[in-house]
């Protein structure tokens, strides 16, 4: 299977292979606040990138490993990147007391590529 990749920002990194040889490391390209006026507050960090998964598979955005040593944790979790989806990939963490755990560079998130098992669901009684 081949996957597409994207920069959508200049200076973005592309994902590069975890150590596991399955997953791909994303790493933080920007980080911004909500406005302080919304009641669901958190940092969303952007990572530059989209991708272009073919039909019949998707992408699971996961948490880094790295996750467990701020007090983060992914609101958008688990995100899927289908075919239709071809937007930058951002992540939204509950926010940390520092409001910077994660700087710019940072592995944030793990993605990895799976075949979507076509489903019927059947309604029971």
């Amino acid at each position: 299977m081949n996957v597409k990749v994207k920069k959508e920002t200049l200076g973005a990194k592309l994902p590069e292979r975890n150590k596991d040889g399955v997953c791909f490391n994303l790493f933080a390209r920007s980080s911004a606040w909500s406005p302080s006026d919304l009641i669901g507050k958190y940092t969303e960090y952007r990572t530059g990138v989209s991708f272009k998964v073919p039909k019949g598979y998707v992408g699971v955005v996961i948490p880094h490993d790295e996750i467990h040593r701020t007090h983060h944790f992914l609101r958008n979790s688990l995100t899927v990147i289908d075919h239709t989806n071809n937007k930058e990939v951002s992540l939204r963490f509950a926010p940390d007391p520092s409001r910077m755990a994660y700087k710019v560079g940072d592995v944030i998130a793990k993605i990895f590529f799976v075949k979507a098992a076509p489903v019927e669901l059947e309604e029971i009684k």
